[in-house]
């Protein structure tokens, strides 16, 4: 189903235009094009190929959905899929939202959600300088004892975990499925000191062991896969923090965990 099909022009809204124009209007100079769908019927997604000369295995992904969170690359259009969390009546219900980035365009395909994009459009129709990329943004972030980040943009705060492999890592938020945002070790996000000094490994969220890589008594060296952990459909690597011994092994592979529960306990070496 169509949400919004709208032209921008420098940062302001032109005017809402039809599916069958989009082509037109990604080829004018300083044109951009925002589209919006939900639960998209495959005939919407053949015309929006078309118009915005999608790669087929990107369309693919998105028709079907059921997605592992990824980022993908096809020519200059960036292929992005996230899961969506919302909580209803007590219950928690999983999401997911495709989205094309071009360099003039942005077409967001969402399934199985209620959650929208509508604030980010009116905001950015009511800031136009942040559709032109020429706003600065102030970022912080404070590490909590209980394992968790609290980062705020703008003076807005959000209390997030953060999970990470070997070449990843990942936010989870109140609502927000795993988004990936930098590269660093697991040390860094499951509520160790600074400079990655402490002992325990605890669990940035509940989850399955999937796998168990070393023994107690075990010498690691620093950036060594440990465990590997599944929590959301999503496969993270805990890594050694620094060069230790094993002391305790608290879960063996197939065993459940809950949330800060402890995976592995060092000790110097």
């Amino acid at each position: 189903m169509l949400i919004n099909c709208v032209a921008y022009q420098d940062g302001r809204k032109l005017a809402d235009i039809a599916i069958g124009d989009i082509s037109e209007w990604v080829q004018r100079p300083d044109c951009f094009v925002w589209v919006a769908l939900r639960d998209a019927s495959d005939a919407e997604l053949a015309q929006m190929q078309q118009e915005f000369a999608l790669h087929e295995l990107a369309v693919e992904d998105a028709r079907h959905g059921h997605q592992r969170p990824k980022i993908e690359e096809y020519g200059d259009t960036v292929f992005v899929v996230m899961r969506l969390l919302e909580a209803e009546r007590g219950e928690l219900h999983s999401g997911e939202v495709a989205i094309f980035v071009g360099p003039n365009f942005v077409l967001s395909v969402r399934n199985r959600s209620r959650q929208g994009f509508l604030g980010v459009r009116e905001r950015c129709e009511r800031e136009p300088q942040l559709r032109r990329g020429q706003r600065s943004l102030r970022i912080s972030r404070e590490a909590l004892p209980d394992g968790r980040w609290r980062v705020t943009v703008d003076g807005r705060s959000r209390t997030v975990h953060l999970a990470a492999g070997a070449d990843a890592v990942f936010v989870h938020a109140d609502g927000l499925g795993a988004v990936q945002v930098e590269r660093q070790t697991l040390s860094h996000a499951t509520g160790g000191a600074a400079g990655g000094a402490s002992n325990l490994l605890s669990a940035p969220m509940p989850g399955v062991v999937i796998a168990v890589h070393v023994a107690a008594g075990e010498q690691v060296r620093a950036g060594q896969a440990l465990m590997v952990i599944e929590s959301m459909k999503l496969e993270t690597t805990l890594t050694s923090p620094r060069d230790a011994r094993v002391k305790t092994v608290h879960h063996a592979a197939g065993a459940s965990f809950a949330l800060k529960a402890a995976l592995i306990t060092l000790e110097d070496a």
